[in-house]
C-alpha cells in the first residue's frame, strides 16, 4: 500500500459497514477521503479517515466537534463523528460539482457578477468562522481547488488545516504558500487580519481572468489587505469586501430569486443551430451562478451520443453534467427521471412541426434561432408564420444564428425584424458552447434584457418576472 492509498479491506468496524464505499477521492498528510454509500438512506456521503497513529487524539476529536457543530450553505455538513481503535471517521456530506480551479480553467474568463458574488459568498463564510464560536475558527488552506462551486452556491471544502487560534498562542505552519499570509508561513500567532490577506490573495488571483478595469479606490482597499504588516489591513473581512465591492456593485446584472422560469428554443430550419444555442444559453447562467437546466425535448439523441463520446461528462440522477453545463437527454417515455427544481429551464424544442405542444404553454420566453443566409429567407417567414400562429407575440425574440454580418447590415433580417415587429439579434460563430466568453456574455445580456421592449423577460432586480395571468 502506497501512501496516496488505504486498503478499504481494513475498515473492520461497524461504522463502515453501515456503508458501501465506492471509490477513494482523496487524501491528506495522516487522511484519506471516501465516497461511501449510506445502504439504508441510499445517500452519498464523504467519509474522511483520520489515523489515530499519527495525529494527537484529543486534537482530532474536538476540532471534529466544533466543525459538527457549525452549519452554514458554505460550510459541507459533519453528520456524525465516530472512532474505532485505529481511526476517527468524519462522516460528512458530500459536495460535487466543480471546484474554482476547473471553473477557471474551463472558461478562461468570467463574468462580473460570478467574481461579485464569489467574493460576497467567501467573505460570508470567513465572517461566520470568525464569530461562530467562543475564539475565532481558522480555515487556514484557501485555494482555488478547494472552493466547489453549485449553481447559485460555492462551499468550501477540506478542513484539515482547521484550527482554533487562542490570543497568544503563535500558529503552527500550515496552509499554503500561495495564498496564505506572511505571519502564518513564518509561524506567527494569526488573526483575522490574517484572513483578510488570505482572502484578497485569493482574489486578487481571480482578477486576472475577468475583463474588467477596477477603480482606484477597489485596487487601493485591495493593496491595504495584501499589506505585509497585518496592523495595516482592514480589521474584518467582510468590511474589506464592502469597500473593495463599493464601486462595482452596479455590475450585478441580476437578483437572484426564487422565481421559476422556463424558455423554449424553437428552430425555422433543421440544423439551424438551436442545440448549440440551447446549451451556450444554459451554459451563460451557470457563469451567473444562476440555476439552469437544459431540458432535452427533439428526438436528436445529441446529448447521449456526446455523453458515448467524451469520458468527462458525469451522469447523476439522470442529468449530464459537464463544465458549465447542467442537461437533461430525452430518455422516452419509458424512462422517468425526477423534475428538476432549477430555478431556469431551457428547452430545445428545435423545429416544431405539432404546434399542440405548444398551446396552453407556460413558456415566459421563445427564443427563435432561424439560419441567417439570405437566400433562406422565405423558409424562415413560414416557419416564423407558423409558430405565431399559436404562440403571443409578446414573448418572442428572433435569433439569427451563424450571422457573419451586423443585423444593421443585413436587410433580410431587418426585413423579417419589422415585418414581426419582433427584436432579432446576431449570433455569431460559436466554437464551444459550453465555455464562458464576454462577448456571448453581452449578446445573452442584451438578449434576455430586451433593452426597448415594455415587458422585460430579465432585468436588473428580478430574473424573469412571471407572465401576467
Amino acid at each position: 500500500m502506497n501512501n496516496n492509498s488505504m486498503d478499504i479491506s481494513i475498515f473492520s468496524s461497524n461504522i463502515i459497514q453501515k456503508y458501501e464505499i465506492i471509490k477513494q477521492i482523496g487524501t491528506g498528510s495522516f487522511s484519506f477521503v471516501f465516497l461511501a454509500k449510506h445502504k439504508t438512506l441510499d445517500s452519498l456521503r464523504a467519509i474522511k479517515v483520520i489515523s489515530k497513529e499519527k495525529n494527537s487524539y484529543q486534537s482530532i476529536i474536538s476540532e471534529a466537534l466544533i466543525l459538527k457543530s457549525l452549519r452554514h450553505p458554505g460550510i459541507p455538513i459533519i453528520y456524525d463523528v465516530e472512532e474505532d481503535q485505529n481511526n476517527v471517521y468524519l462522516i460528512q456530506e458530500y459536495v460535487s460539482g466543480l471546484t474554482l480551479g476547473e471553473f477557471l480553467y474551463n472558461n478562461k474568463h468570467i463574468s462580473p457578477l460570478f467574481f461579485i458574488n464569489l467574493c460576497e459568498k467567501l467573505s460570508d463564510i470567513y465572517t461566520f468562522l470568525h464569530n461562530s464560536y467562543e475564539t475565532p475558527l481558522f480555515y487556514q488552506d484557501l485555494k482555488p481547488e478547494h472552493i466547489y462551486i453549485q449553481d447559485d452556491s460555492l462551499k468550501l471544502i477540506d478542513f484539515g488545516n482547521f484550527d482554533t487560534i487562542y490570543p497568544d498562542n503563535a500558529s503552527t505552519i500550515k496552509g499554503n504558500y500561495e495564498f496564505s499570509s506572511p505571519e502564518l508561513l513564518n509561524g506567527e500567532k494569526i488573526t483575522i487580519r490574517s484572513d483578510v490577506y488570505t482572502l484578497a490573495k485569493l482574489i486578487k488571483y481571480v482578477m486576472n481572468y475577468l475583463e474588467f478595469t477596477f477603480s482606484k479606490s477597489s485596487i487601493s482597499a485591495l493593496n491595504k489587505a495584501l499589506s505585509l504588516d497585518p496592523k495595516c489591513r482592514f480589521e474584518t473581512v467582510d468590511r474589506f469586501i464592502s469597500i473593495f465591492l463599493k464601486d462595482i456593485q452596479d455590475l450585478r446584472s441580476y437578483n437572484n430569486t426564487q422565481q421559476y422560469s422556463k424558455i423554449a428554443i424553437l428552430g425555422t430550419l433543421s440544423g439551424c443551430g438551436c442545440t448549440h444555442f440551447s446549451i451556450a444559453i444554459t451554459s451563460f447562467f451557470y457563469t451567473q451562478q444562476i440555476p439552469a437546466v437544459y431540458i432535452e425535448k427533439n428526438n436528436s439523441n445529441h446529448l447521449l451520443d456526446f455523453q458515448k463520446a467524451n469520458s468527462n461528462v458525469n451522469e447523476i440522477d439522470g442529468y449530464l453534467k459537464y463544465k458549465n453545463f447542467n442537461g437533461l437527454p430525452n430518455y422516452g417515455d419509458g424512462i422517468i427521471v425526477k423534475n428538476s427544481q432549477t430555478q431556469i429551464q431551457i428547452h430545445d424544442i428545435g423545429v416544431l412541426n405539432d404546434l399542440t405542444q405548444l398551446r396552453n404553454n407556460d413558456y415566459d420566453l421563445f427564443l427563435i434561432v432561424l439560419p441567417s443566409s439570405e437566400w433562406l429567407f422565405e423558409s424562415n417567414i413560414l416557419a416564423i408564420e407558423k409558430y405565431l400562429s399559436v404562440i403571443s407575440k409578446e414573448n418572442v425574440v428572433l435569433i439569427a444564428n451563424l450571422s457573419t454580418l451586423s443585423i444593421s447590415r443585413s436587410k433580410h433580417l431587418i426585413a423579417i425584424s419589422k415585418h414581426y415587429n419582433l427584436p432579432i439579434y446576431s449570433f455569431s460563430y460559436d466554437t464551444n458552447p459550453f465555455i464562458y466568453s464576454s462577448k456571448k456574455d453581452k449578446i445573452f445580456r442584451q438578449i434576455l434584457h430586451l433593452e426597448g421592449r415594455k415587458r422585460r423577460f430579465l432585468d436588473f432586480t428580478n430574473i424573469f418576472k412571471h407572465r401576467q395571468q
